[in-house]
């Protein structure tokens, strides 16, 4: 149970994160010089839910379907990328997730599938973060839960691609500003919204179904 008093004094004394929302974020220019960890790998969005903050930190991404959220097409009739199904796993020490060192596995459009293994999950600072594999370099999710409200909140969503090596930045970046920026900013950060407001609200639709 998540106490509302820690929750807003939280809220009140960590540092604001920059509002910087979607592919704006992204630095331009030659990546080949920026640091492995900087924007030029990065997107960010911030997504205002209609959900209390207790809430949401309790269901997300727990009790979601993520193939309603991370996709092009929600209704899954044709999506061309994305999740099309997901199946969690414990970690090590036998905690179910989405403690950390647990997993979600994940079945993506075209028959490919990546193991997303979750890093952090700070109950005080209201912090999740979580990284897979994509081939030419590692995928780092974070994000920030915050109260906006008695009934409302948000996520500030950040996403990194971590080139493995130097020689990686350009594709890197390359993807970053081609294919995951503009998925995650026009299709996911969108569908998350949904998700959360319509979960709350009841629809069922939007819970968990693992293969």
């Amino acid at each position: 149970m998540i106490n509302q008093n820690s929750i807003q004094n939280n809220t009140e004394t960590k540092p604001a994160p920059p509002r910087v929302t979607g592919l704006p974020s992204i630095a331009q220019g030659d990546p080949t010089k920026a640091p492995i960890d900087s924007a030029y790998f990065k997107v960010v969005n911030l997504i205002k839910f209609k959900a209390p903050l207790d809430w949401v930190w309790k269901h997300w991404p727990l009790n979601f379907d993520i193939s309603r959220v991370m996709t092009d097409d929600p209704s899954g009739e044709q999506p061309t990328i994305g999740v099309t199904a997901q199946q969690t796993a414990s970690s090590a020490e036998g905690t179910p997730f989405n403690a950390v060192g647990s997993s979600i596995h994940y079945w993506l459009v075209g028959g490919r599938e990546v193991n997303e293994v979750v890093l952090q999950r700070d109950e005080g600072r209201l912090f999740y973060e979580y990284v897979y594999s994509l081939g030419f370099a590692d995928a780092q999710g974070q994000m920030q839960f915050e109260s906006t409200g008695p009934n409302s909140s948000q996520i500030i969503w950040t996403y990194w691609i971590k080139p493995k090596g130097d020689d990686m930045k350009t594709k890197a970046h390359h993807f970053l500003n081609e294919v995951w920026a503009p998925f995650i900013t026009n299709h996911c950060a969108p569908n998350l919204k949904i998700a959360v407001d319509g979960l709350y609200l009841g629809d069922t639709s939007f819970k968990t179904k693992e293969k």
